[in-house]
């Protein structure tokens, strides 16, 4: 009972489809019969009307009155035009089309159309007709109603009633009266409900289609999100690995390099912490790439570069990346590849630096990676370049291929697979090269290598474009801060320590806020002293946002031209907007970039000491 209570409860929906759609057709089969069965009814009513229609048309007169009328001259008698007269009277009040009386001329065997309800009756002038089925009935004494659609010829559209006609002396004679009535009505009638049945069950067969359609989307979708699911727990999972690998390695280094007195093994400990700590925030950049892409807040950046070169940086930080492995690492640039172009060169490299990176990845010793950028086409200023990275690895199958792009997802998710990786790298190139207006495929078979490519649109720009100096990461001039008194507000004591120690190795003299409210009222104090205010955003008291507002409002000394620039780990373009927006003049991320750091130094307070 258990069992099947439980087997109840499991497909709870599709009993109650299954069983609404049971109803729903049983009840449409009842309505359509009883639509059809209606029809009828109006049929057989229609009929029995016309039948009480021609009785009374034959007790109008008796059958010694029309024994009168013989010949075409009999029309002519008052008589004859009374009884006309009355028939069109009658012929009004009842609503039929016709009223008239037939005779059965014995010695031709035909019948004969005594008179009729037309203005200008002809009926004795006009040639007997055949005998037929129906009125010979009337004949016999019985009224009688044709079928729908049973007409004599010539008279298609008009249903017809006999009734016999009888003398005064109640014998039967051989006259009967008969009326005509349109059956247009009637067969509209019987139409319309007939497709009043046929639209019922199309009608509910469609809706019960759109409501199985629905179940199975439903079921589909349901799938899906259990697989999507699945798939994040099981990122999560890898995601916890690889994050508690770095991790752990800083930790365990800087333990021991607390407890060594060697200094030459305290500077190895620092180096496993370094390389840790960049594979750490590696893994932290993946995740936020990914999490600002489903959130649509990627923003393309469409600035000049210089082909040859962006290249050649591309090969400087995958190089070292293929000797450790003694890769042979291939790279090509076509003749043909435009020397300067406009592209989003910072995502582009993002994408190409992961193809490769995974390349070197999946490859074994000694194995090769290549990498090339050609150009496929050029229509006026515009050139579709191909960007390709071949790899001689493990390779993926076709199966693998399906879920290769899924974010969250890796070809290989056993818990014994032997690369790392928190499987974000590809569905992040996916979607930056969609989103540039290309698309990534891959061609590969396992133990046979991959290859991955795709085409993009850019446009070719000449050399003046690309200002002398205006790639940020090209000999970044040396900063000098010395003598310069700098503010520095934070309520993070690492980060305290960690910007201090940065800022007087430039020479700068330090000095700390630990919250907003803090840091304002040091300016406030001396506002002509400071030469750089470097503001943290989320702080206790005051956040960054409103210290900066209050400095550029207070009208003390330099408060409108000091340069303020946030120092935070709100990195998304709408932080950077907001902190601008605040009267901030710049945005350093965290953790800390040396690079931009120095730039926005050399830019804010140029480099002569």
């Amino acid at each position: 009972m258990k069992a099947i209570l439980k087997i109840i409860k499991q497909n709870i929906v599709w009993l109650a489809f299954f069983g609404s759609s049971i109803l729903m057709l049983v009840i449409a089969i009842v309505a359509s019969t009883m639509m059809i069965s209606s029809a009828k009814i109006i049929e057989e009513t229609s009929k029995q009307h016309l039948l009480a229609l021609s009785r009374a048309a034959a007790l109008l007169v008796p059958a010694d009155h029309l024994d009168r009328f013989m010949k075409a001259e009999d029309m002519e008698l008052q008589e004859y035009k009374s009884l006309n007269e009355r028939l069109i009277a009658f012929n009004t009040l009842s609503g039929t089309e016709y009223t008239y009386f037939l005779r059965l001329d014995e010695a031709t065997n035909r019948m004969q159309f005594v008179i009729d309800n037309s203005v200008n009756t002809d009926a004795l002038s006009v040639p007997p007709v055949p005998r037929e089925s129906y009125p010979d009935i009337a004949l016999t004494g019985k009224p009688i109603c044709v079928d729908l659609g049973s007409y004599s010829e010539g008279w298609e559209g008009y249903m017809t009633a006999y009734a016999p006609v009888f003398y005064e002396d109640g014998r039967l004679s051989k006259t009967i009266a008969g009326v005509d009535m349109l059956d247009k009505h009637i067969k509209t009638a019987q139409q319309n409900m007939r497709r009043l049945s046929g639209l019922l069950i199309v009608s509910i067969l469609l809706a019960l289609g759109a409501c199985l359609h629905s179940l199975l989307l439903y079921r589909r979708k349901a799938r899906q999100a259990l697989i999507a699911s699945e798939a994040k727990s099981s990122f999560l999972s890898r995601m916890s690995h690889e994050i508690r690998t770095p991790l752990n390695a800083i930790i365990g280094f800087c333990g021991m390099s607390l407890s060594s007195g060697n200094m030459a093994t305290i500077k190895e400990y620092l180096e496993y912490i370094d390389s840790s700590s960049n594979h750490l925030r590696q893994i932290i950049d993946d995740v936020l790439d990914i999490s600002k892409i489903e959130s649509g807040k990627v923003v393309l950046e469409y600035l000049p570069a210089e082909c040859a070169r962006e290249v050649a940086k591309i090969e400087n930080i995958i190089r070292p990346q293929a000797d450790k492995k003694n890769q042979n690492f291939e790279v090509f640039l076509g003749r043909e590849v435009p020397l300067f172009v406009r592209c989003d060169v910072v995502h582009l490299r993002q994408i190409i630096v992961n193809l490769l990176s995974n390349a070197i990845k999946f490859t074994p010793e000694n194995g090769t990676v290549k990498f090339s950028v050609t150009q496929l086409e050029t229509v006026g200023n515009r050139s579709k370049m191909l960007w390709t990275v071949e790899d001689t690895g493990i390779g993926i199958t076709k199966e693998q291929q399906q879920s290769l792009f899924q974010p969250f997802e890796q070809a290989d998710i056993s818990t014994t697979r032997k690369y790392g990786g928190t499987g974000l790298g590809l569905s992040i190139s996916k979607n930056l090269v969609e989103m540039m207006g290309g698309t990534i495929q891959i061609e590969s078979h396992a133990g046979e290598g991959s290859r991955f490519f795709f085409a993009l649109w850019v446009d070719i720009v000449g050399r003046d474009s690309f200002e002398e100096g205006s790639d940020p990461e090209e000999v970044a001039r040396k900063v000098c801060l010395r003598g310069e008194h700098v503010l520095v507000v934070e309520d993070v004591e690492t980060n305290q320590i960690i910007i201090q120690d940065i800022l007087e190795k430039y020479g700068a003299i330090v000095e700390i806020a630990k919250n907003g409210r803090e840091g304002y009222e040091k300016y406030a104090a001396s506002p002509d002293a400071y030469t750089l205010i470097l503001m943290d955003i989320q702080m206790p008291v005051l956040d960054g946002y409103a210290a900066t507002e209050m400095i550029r409002a207070s009208g003390f000394g330099n408060a409108g031209t000091i340069p303020i620039v946030a120092m935070t780990a709100n990195v998304y373009r709408e932080d950077v907007e907001k902190s601008l927006a605040s009267g901030m003049n710049e945005h350093i991320g965290k953790p800390f970039d040396l690079l931009q750091i120095e730039q926005i130094f050399v830019k804010l307070l140029g480099t002569d000491c």
